[in-house]
Parts: structure tokens; C-alpha cells; sequence
């Protein structure tokens, strides 16, 4: 009887730290529906520049499909093409930064292009942040972009 006991209580204990465990890494969602509209740049660091502020409707931005992107800058279409969304968990080496756990899982191939500088990014509310290059070597890239409509 006390090992039907002990195995009921061991079974509920892993069961509650399984159910009521924080998500995992692997369990994130990748983000390509929520990449769909467009986004304008907002804030941009380069190197070891000093973070620059950008105004509304200064012509840099990207537009996402589901399936297609097109990126814009001054007002001009520069790149449009393909993409795809891929789980990739290397940004904080890739890009020489100490990066908050669970953050900058997804990567953009833009024109489906894998050995393309890799581009990290994060979407928290209506806010794209896209982290490129290597920082420790005044060659990363961090550009933040704000939605400005869902493309639907």
C-alpha cells in the first residue's frame, strides 16, 4: 500500500512541474504569421554608432506576406523576394551579445538565401527588432521597426 502511495505522489508532483513548467525554448511559435504587414524603422544602431532615432514615414521599411517580403528604403523598393522563418537558438553567439533566454529564436532567410548574414528577430507587441553582424567586432547591426499596419 505505502508503494501505491508513493508512486501516486511521485506521479502528481511530475505531473504538476510538467503541466505548470514555463515553455520551453522549443515550444515557441515560430513568428511568420506575425510577421505579416508593415513595418517601419524606427530606431537603428550600427557598430559602435550611437543609436539613431528614425521618423514616421522615412521611407525604410519591410512589408510582409506570408509567404513574400519586400524591403524599402527612402521610399524605394531596394530587395523583395521569398522567405522563410527558421528556428535558430545561435543569435547570442552569432551576434556577441548577452541575449535574455528564449529571445531571438527565429531567424529571417530573406530570398530564401541560408548562407546570407543570419538576421535574428524578436516581435514583442508592435515592435520587430531585427539583430545582425557581430557586435564585439563594430560590424552588428540592431534595427527596431514598429507595425504600421497588418497586411490583411
Amino acid at each position: 500500500m505505502q508503494k501505491k502511495s508513493l508512486c501516486l505522489c511521485i506521479g502528481a508532483i511530475l505531473f504538476l512541474l510538467i503541466g505548470c513548467g514555463k515553455k520551453t525554448i522549443a515550444e515557441k511559435p515560430l513568428a511568420k504569421a506575425a510577421l505579416a504587414g508593415t513595418w517601419e524603422l524606427r530606431e537603428s544602431q550600427n557598430g559602435m554608432m550611437p543609436t539613431m532615432q528614425h521618423a514616421p514615414g522615412n521611407g525604410s521599411r519591410f512589408r510582409f506576406t506570408e509567404t513574400a517580403y519586400e524591403q524599402y528604403q527612402n521610399g524605394n523598393q531596394v530587395k523583395s523576394g521569398s522567405y522563410e522563418v527558421v528556428r535558430d537558438t545561435t543569435a547570442q553567439t552569432e551576434v556577441g551579445l548577452d541575449l535574455p533566454a528564449g529571445q531571438f529564436t527565429n531567424r529571417l532567410v530573406l530570398a530564401n538565401d541560408p548562407s546570407a548574414t543570419k538576421i535574428f528577430f524578436e516581435i514583442e507587441g508592435n515592435k520587430l527588432t531585427l539583430l545582425s553582424g557581430f557586435f564585439p567586432t563594430d560590424g552588428g547591426s540592431r534595427q527596431i521597426f514598429e507595425k504600421t499596419d497588418s497586411g490583411k
